[in-house]
């Protein structure tokens, strides 16, 4: 019961002191940063997204000609 009790003002004492000391100013400034970030890296979606569709194009093919070759192999 005593670990509670000081938990719980130990949370309030955090609490407090990061109102009292501009929490709320860091947020927003972090927040905006973190809303730009995310702006600039919607930029390199589109072309990662299309790097990773053309890789398993390819190692698609690359497969299948395996199997072609694995089965010439095995008829012989």
């Amino acid at each position: 019961m005593k670990n509670f009790i000081l938990g719980f003002l130990i949370g309030v004492a955090v609490l407090l002191a990061f109102l009292y000391l501009g929490g709320p100013r860091y947020l927003v400034a972090l927040g905006i940063r973190a809303q730009e970030a995310g702006q600039k890296l919607e930029h390199y979606e589109k072309p990662v997204k299309n790097t990773v569709n053309e890789a398993g194009q390819s190692v698609d093919k690359a497969l299948d000609k395996t199997k072609m070759k694995v089965r010439e192999y095995i008829r012989k």
